[in-house]
């Protein structure tokens, strides 16, 4: 994995301005793309999965509003995701044929 490409998703929704501080200051030092304080494109969190290492996603909720299961099913993903948020770690079933990943 090359550290150095990786893509960051920090407070997408603007509401956690501390944290975006805190973050920031790390993120600058490693120099990694991404957005702050902004939702992505489709297009970007699709770029990100599969053509990035890492994929990191600092927010509210789980980061699902922004990677939906569509982007997931359609493509081979290969970033290792990092979740930080309130609900990252909540198992929600999405249906027949997405629990088999």
């Amino acid at each position: 994995m090359d550290a150095q490409n990786s893509f960051y998703l920090l407070n997408p929704s603007g509401d956690l301005m501390n944290t975006q501080n805190r973050i920031e200051e790390f993120i600058n030092q490693v120099e990694w793309r991404g957005l702050t304080g902004t939702s992505p494109s489709r297009d970007q969190v699709r770029h990100a999965l599969t053509q990035c290492d890492l994929f990191l996603y600092i927010g509210h909720g789980s980061g699902g509003r922004y990677v939906g299961r569509t982007i997931m099913k359609e493509n081979d993903c290969r970033a290792v995701s990092i979740l930080m948020g309130c609900s990252s770690v909540r198992i929600i079933d999405e249906g027949v044929g997405f629990g088999n990943i």
